[in-house]
Parts: structure tokens; sequence; C-alpha cells
């Protein structure tokens, strides 16, 4: 998220609700890593940290990759509780 401005303006809203959509059609999901406060202030007021979903938005914060690390061990625990048989590699 370091390359989106505080402000997004309304066409990277667009944007993300658009790509929110596809990838949730596809079963899949976006999470935004790395957040700053600010940005995640404009998420939260736009509707695009509701869009997300539950942890589609990580704040940026801690040891360089802890966020990454975070959305990662998050995105895992998503990935097994949507893949149809609970089994970690949907298998």
């Amino acid at each position: 998220m370091r390359g989106l401005p505080d402000v997004p303006s309304s066409m990277v809203v667009k944007l993300l609700r658009r790509r929110i959509r596809e990838l949730d059609r596809n079963g899949a999901r976006l999470v935004l890593v790395g957040v700053q406060p600010e940005l995640g202030r404009v998420l939260a007021a736009t509707g695009i940290a509701a869009d997300l979903g539950p942890d589609g938005v990580v704040p940026a914060g801690g040891a360089l990759f802890e966020p990454l690390e975070r959305a990662l061990a998050q995105s895992r625990t998503w990935a097994r509780r949507h893949s149809g048989d609970g089994s970690p590699d949907g298998s």
C-alpha cells in the first residue's frame, strides 16, 4: 500500500471495489498489507475496509515484514475455512 496516496481518488476506490468483487466471484480475496493509519481511516470511511472483510486490511507496524507475515497467516486461515473441506491444501 506504500504506492497509494493517503486519500485515494474515486477512480482508485472504484478499481479496488471492482477487483474485490472479481476476486470474490472466483473464490479469492484481496488483502491490503502495510496500511498506514490515515489510509486505514479512508478505507473505513469509503467502505473499502468493509468490502475487504475481516482481516482484509493489515496495518503497518512492527518489524519490516511483520505485517506481511501476519497477512499470510490470516490468509492461510481464511483459505482453510473456504477450501470446502477444511484441509489446509484443499484436497
